[in-house]
This record gives C-alpha cells, sequence and structure tokens, in this order.
C-alpha cells in the first residue's frame, strides 16, 4: 500500500480521537490523493504544502483534523517537521510569501 508508516500512524490517531468514519473517509481520500511521501520524512515546507492544498479542498472541520494529526503525529513519533500546524488565514499561500 502507498505510504504505510502514515497509513498505520494514521489509523492509530483515528483509533485514539475516535474519529467519526465520515470523517475517516474523506481525510484519507485527501491524504491518498495528495500526500507524496510519509509525514516521518516531510519537512516544514512539505507540510505547509500540504496545508496549502488542505485549505482549498477541506471544510475546516477536516482541515482542524488533518491539523491535529500533523501535530499529534509530532509529539507521538519522530519528525522531519518542527512547527505545530493549525487551519488558518496565516497558512493561506499567498501571506507565506510576502
Amino acid at each position: 500500500s502507498k505510504l504505510p508508516d502514515t497509513k498505520e500512524k494514521l489509523e492509530l490517531f483515528y483509533q485514539e480521537y475516535y474519529v467519526p468514519n465520515e470523517i475517516i473517509y474523506h481525510l484519507t481520500d485527501f491524504l491518498l490523493k495528495h500526500l507524496k511521501k510519509d509525514v516521518c520524512i516531510m519537512k516544514d515546507d512539505d507540510v505547509q504544502e500540504l496545508l496549502a492544498i488542505a485549505y482549498d479542498e477541506l471544510s475546516k472541520q477536516y482541515g482542524d483534523i488533518l491539523c491535529s494529526f500533523i501535530r499529534w503525529f509530532k509529539d507521538s513519533f519522530k519528525t522531519k517537521y518542527l512547527n505545530d500546524y493549525y487551519m488558518s488565514k496565516r497558512q493561506d499561500k499567498s501571506d507565506r510569501l510576502s
């Protein structure tokens, strides 16, 4: 399967937070479509790029859960990205360049 490490961690996250099936379906679908590498090897610019897409494509509710997953992943496992992420206007790609 694609990105086995991320898939395993995502399932752990879903179980730990009792994420509803509908959200699991949408979020997993989004990640399958847009994740280019396992989350554990993503750097901050990779995460920012993913969240810029999420900002355009996901509702705020799903985006917030995606950010929770990214923060949980960093708190629970070793990652190359260092920042905590939240779904907000600050993560909009246009602001980031200024």
